[in-house]
């Protein structure tokens, strides 16, 4: 597996411009570690990173076509996120 952060590159920023500037999160798992939990994991580690240790205001995934049963663990571990950082604000 490999993960980590990136700014989002230019070529990817020519197809959607609004992601100029921002942070995007680096995902990739062999097709035989998939559903292990490996990315969600991972996932979750590098947006506490992120938020917290850089305090970036915002973060971008993008999810390839061919693995789009990724975007569930996705939306769940930034709902997730976005709830604990909202509790500890109150």
């Amino acid at each position: 597996m490999l993960s980590g952060l990136q700014r989002v590159p230019p070529h990817t920023v020519e197809i959607y411009p609004v992601f100029e500037g921002e942070t995007e999160i680096i995902i990739a798992v062999k097709e035989d570690e998939w559903g292990a939990g490996y990315a969600t994991e991972a996932l979750g580690a590098l947006l506490t990173y992120a938020l917290d240790a850089l305090n970036e205001p915002r973060l971008v995934a993008l999810v390839d076509a061919p693995n789009l049963a990724s975007r569930p663990s996705c939306n769940a571990v930034a709902s997730a996120r976005s709830e604990r950082r909202k509790a500890r604000t109150l």
